[in-house]
């Protein structure tokens, strides 16, 4: 019996011998894991998790880099830049937000309730007004609120004003070429924008002491073009005249050098201000349109007259598309369709290949995409403009 309980005691010791000898080795294999685990991240991954530790703890501000100016054969500045400011607030650094309403209001002419709008809204950075004039930028930053930021920026001007408007062409809000030579040679004009840097805490508190880097934006590059101030404007006069005369909807001169294909002059009147773009010479009321949609729509109806097959995808440039809001009888259900190449839900719509109706498109492509038969227009207006 003694001889049994030694044995059993023998064989006791040696299974948990075993057993703490094969924990030890899984502690010392998690450790030598963890080891490597460690010398993988910080030395094959330092770099990349160190640009992430800079992007968590850096606000992104952008500065638009100065288009490049447009001239003309003698290089007399058709297009050139004002310095203007963009004002943002962020709402987690600003300290005084009644005080910071208050300006706003006063010094850019906005309503109370969009300045509290931007102020009270917990975002990293919230944009409230772009292309304001320098002085009111300069009297802004005076006042040294926390958390209100006046960016430099630049607009677009046109001395000339409405000379060759329809051939200089003219640039949005976002200081990017919608028509004529601005959009014809955007890549040379645009420049590189740059972008200011700052550090911040996990709060988005800015960190005293640390202050600000910046990466300097690139200007475009000048374009200069054939065309001749002096001979432009006396066609200008002669159109104009001409048009008086014969009552004429619209009249063109093209003056061109039969040598070497320069072109002097290009004048199509009615013409209409390069500094005020969006009020345009036609009957069309843009009542209600929002800046955007004024902008998309001086786009559109300059296509539509100097486009060719506008309505159809051979033209390179732009080309016409329709879509429809679909709603049920009572207006209380919305349809839509989920695209698989955009992996999101959509409203219906196309091209219009040829066809000038683009209602008619609105319906059609209704009609393929989802299979109703019975589809009735609410309104024959145009709903919304886009680009």
């Amino acid at each position: 019996m003694d001889s049994a309980m030694g044995y059993s005691m023998r064989k006791n010791k040696t299974y948990h011998r075993k057993k703490t000898v094969l924990l030890w080795v899984l502690c010392m294999g998690m450790m030598v894991g963890l080891a490597g685990r460690l010398v993988y991240l910080c030395v094959f991954r330092s770099v990349y998790y160190s640009e992430k530790a800079d992007d968590l703890h850096e606000r992104e501000r952008g500065i638009k880099a100065a288009r490049g100016r447009i001239l003309d054969a003698n290089g007399e500045v058709l297009a050139a830049n004002r310095t203007v400011c963009t004002i943002s607030v962020i709402h987690s650094q600003i300290e005084e937000p009644e005080a910071v309403i208050a300006m706003l209001v006063k010094e850019l002419g906005i309503s109370e309730e969009t300045a509290r709008k931007r102020v009270e809204k917990r975002s990293s950075i919230e944009r409230v007004k772009t292309n304001v004039d320098k002085e009111t930028g300069d009297t802004i930053r005076s006042y040294g609120y926390a958390g209100v930021k006046v960016d430099e920026d630049f607009k677009r001007y046109y001395p000339k004003g409405k000379l060759a408007s329809r051939v200089i062409g003219f640039t949005g809000g976002d200081n990017q070429g919608i028509i004529g030579l601005e959009v014809e040679y955007e890549e040379i004009l645009k420049g590189i924008n740059g972008k200011i840097l700052t550090t911040t805490d996990a709060r988005g508190i800015e960190q005293n002491g640390i202050g600000e880097s910046r990466q300097e934006p690139v200007a475009g590059r000048d374009l200069k073009v054939s065309l001749d101030v002096n001979i432009q404007a006396y066609c200008q006069q002669a159109a104009e005249k001409a048009m008086a005369e014969k009552q004429a909807d619209s009249v063109s001169i093209l003056l061109m050098n039969p040598q070497n294909g320069e072109i002097y002059a290009c004048e199509n009147v009615p013409e209409f201000d390069l500094n005020d773009p969006f009020i345009l010479n036609t009957d069309v009321d843009t009542s209600g349109l929002n800046e955007q949609e004024k902008q998309d729509k001086t786009f559109i109806l300059h296509c539509l007259k100097y486009q060719e097959n506008i309505f159809s995808r051979d033209n390179p440039l732009v080309h016409m598309t329709a879509s429809a809001w679909v709603v049920n009888e009572a207006r209380t259900k919305v349809l839509m369709v989920y695209h698989n190449i955009y992996n999101s839900w959509s409203w219906m719509g196309g091209h219009a290949d040829g066809e000038e109706d683009l209602l008619a498109v609105a319906l059609r492509e209704v009609r393929e995409e989802s299979g109703i038969c019975q589809v009735h227009p609410v309104t024959e207006d145009i709903y919304s403009l886009g680009v």
